[in-house]
């Protein structure tokens, strides 16, 4: 098992699992382009990388029995450095951060042998780069940056901050464009693409390859991938969890597959971090391994920490983007929250139409319950379900103690940071009640259809089906009138009698604007 391992010579000499992602990988090397992808953390990027180094730096060495070893002929000698700024975006200020970067560049260049000696006075690293670059003769050097962003994403709150760091970066990717004739290739990746770091003008010929459909699927695992290269793991966690290898790989696809990157949204990919972390321990389940590691990166949290992340009445809605919005590189201080939630992979797409208007909507169960999290995390003023005592509302629904789980979803409900989001209609009750339902690992849905009309809230639990109806009232003689709406619009519409092989479990539940909590309730028979 590769958990963890984003060295490709390493995967490879080893005899660990590489999934062949080499024929792409030719289709970009083969030519002489700078090349930009942006995926969200964890997606394999730095294994791509990686893999870009060892093909330029050792040829065919790693590459026995891949798909590219047939193609590759080039027997080009090659300069290659494998920069990786990750390494620099911890710094407290501009200075800071220069001071790195320079000593960063130099430790790279001494370490591999393109700089016999690190100065012992200060000295400007990009300088001494540059002059590196220099003597270089053309076609002969490729550079691989991973990370190109991580320093912009570390201080995107603090904009004067920001602004010097977009500034020094700027004057280090100038040097690229000066002495563009030297470079056999360059590829950069990131989580985010800002319009206003200088990178982007000063590599006018830069090709973003993100939105790209012949690469939609160049970082993630296709579900004929996963069925091919994990073959033998399939069946020993279906027989772990006493379950058919259909019946895992349908949760496998529901909680950690759907990752759309192309705008023609044909190619759906599974998140490798969560695979990966899966086949290594199947006995844990399919936990949400995308929040607990990849899925808080910085960018996202340093937006958070400024804005207000969503409206609870937006929440669950379908949402749009022009496609153009999402290839065009975007200013720091004005980031399209979109945009931002489609790059760190909390949103993905869904579809798209002629006119190049891409949906987007949560891409599994898994990212779905992150965002939840996310969300709750700023309604609840950075408390938890669990510290507000609501945690255990999953089990509660198991069990079908309809009282107890009343009584949970109030006290989260009463913790909801009122002066930031107020729950002043259904539709924001709705996507509030949703938030907690999937912050607690429901995988509930909005409006669901029959012949009849669209109930508001359905999921299941176990054995049982659930129905949840959500009335709103604004004074206090609405509450027994808008309870008596709500059994007969579920009964006279039939709501969730589809579901006939579980227990059908509906609920009707009236909240009261004054009080900020569910008042009333039924349950129907």
């Amino acid at each position: 098992m590769s958990l963890g391992d984003s060295d490709f010579s390493n995967l490879r000499q080893k005899g660990k699992i590489y999934v062949d992602k080499t024929g792409l990988v030719y289709k970009l090397a083969k030519s002489d382009n700078k090349i930009l992808l942006i995926r969200p953390r964890r997606f394999g990027k730095s294994l791509l990388v990686s893999t870009f180094y060892s093909l330029f730096k050792f040829g065919l060495r790693d590459f026995s029995n891949l798909e590219i070893e047939r193609l590759w002929n080039d027997d080009g000698t090659y300069a290659v450095l494998y920069l990786d700024f990750s390494q620099v975006k911890n710094f407290d200020d501009s200075v800071d951060f220069e001071h790195k970067l320079s000593s960063y560049l130099l430790r790279y260049m001494k370490l591999n042998g393109f700089l016999n000696e690190i100065p012992t006075t200060p000295c400007n690293g990009i300088e001494i780069f540059t002059d590196w670059l220099a003597t270089q003769s053309n076609n002969s050097v490729v550079l691989l940056v991973d990370e190109y962003d991580g320093p912009l994403t570390s201080c995107l709150s603090h904009l004067d901050t920001f602004q010097k760091v977009r500034k020094k970066l700027a004057t280090f990717y100038s040097c690229i464009k000066r002495y563009s004739g030297i470079f056999r290739f360059v590829f950069l990746t990131g989580i985010t693409k800002f319009g206003n770091a200088g990178i982007f003008s000063e590599l006018n010929s830069f090709d973003d390859i993100s939105l790209v459909q012949e690469f939609g699927d160049i970082a993630g695992y296709t579900l004929e991938e996963i069925k091919v290269y994990f073959g033998p793991y399939i069946k020993q966690s279906a027989i772990t969890l006493n379950i058919t290898e259909h019946e895992l790989i349908h949760e496998l696809v529901d909680n950690y597959n759907g990752f759309c990157f192309e705008e023609t949204a044909s190619k759906k990919v599974f998140a490798p971090w969560s695979v990966l972390n899966f086949f290594n321990r199947p006995t844990r389940g399919f936990r949400n391994y995308w929040f607990e590691s990849g899925g808080q990166p910085s960018v996202l949290l340093e937006y958070v920490q400024e804005h207000a992340l969503i409206d609870p009445a937006k929440y669950a809605e379908e949402k749009t983007i022009v496609a153009t919005e999402l290839s065009t590189a975007v200013s720091s201080n004005k980031l399209d929250e979109k945009a931002l939630l489609v790059q760190t992979g909390y949103l993905t797409i869904k579809r798209s139409d002629q006119d190049g208007i891409l949906y987007l909507g949560y891409p599994n169960r898994e990212v779905a319950k992150s965002m939840a999290l996310l969300c709750l995390g700023r309604l609840l003023g950075g408390k938890t379900l669990s510290q507000v005592d609501a945690g255990d509302i999953l089990r509660l629904l198991a069990t079908r103690d309809v009282d107890n789980f009343i009584k949970r979803i109030n006290n989260a409900f009463l913790s909801l940071d009122f002066s930031r989001y107020f729950i002043k209609d259904e539709m924001s009750c709705e996507g509030a009640f949703l938030m907690v339902l999937q912050g607690s690992g429901v995988s509930a849905k909005l409006e669901t259809h029959n012949a009849l009309g669209k109930s508001d809230i359905e999921f299941s639990v176990e054995d049982s089906h659930w129905v949840i109806e959500l009335k709103f009232a604004r004074r206090e003689e609405q509450i027994s009138k808008k309870l008596l709406e709500g059994i007969e619009q579920v009964k006279g519409r039939h709501y969730g009698e589809q579901c006939q092989e579980n227990n059908l479990m509906r609920l009707v539940m009236v909240f009261y604007e004054k009080e900020r909590h569910f008042v009333k309730y039924a349950v129907l028979d």
